[in-house]
């Protein structure tokens, strides 16, 4: 009796490694040197970092040429004063408009040594 539950145990066992075996088999061949080299390279973390370092030092480059470059910057106002209370007797406070508008264009020669 006691065989029988042993040997039962033991195809069942077989039964289940024969089963799981294509779980853990691959389907491909073995793979070459080359092609190792290659998932190593596409698959590696450091070598990813190192791309993204290389492309942050691109920007910064970028960046310091930004400071030779010519900058434009606008401006507008618009100022309403209005004397409702008839209190002031000088015509020159009484109502006012005014507006203003500046363009201002410069471009660097030398920034110092900062750049």
């Amino acid at each position: 009796m006691r065989e029988m539950a042993r040997m039962r145990n033991l195809i069942l066992l077989l039964f289940i490694l024969l089963w799981a075996q294509p779980l853990f088999a691959s389907d491909s061949d073995p793979l070459t040197l080359d092609e190792c080299i290659e998932r190593g390279l596409k698959n590696s973390t450091q070598l990813r970092v190192s791309e993204l370092q290389v492309d942050e030092a691109g920007e910064g480059v970028l960046e310091a040429w930004s400071v030779f470059l010519p900058t434009l910057s606008l401006d507008y106002g618009h100022t309403w004063l209005n004397n409702t209370g008839g209190q002031t007797r000088d015509t020159d406070y009484l109502d006012q408009n005014s507006e203003s508008f500046s363009v201002r264009l410069s471009q660097p020669i030398f920034s110092g040594l900062a750049g």
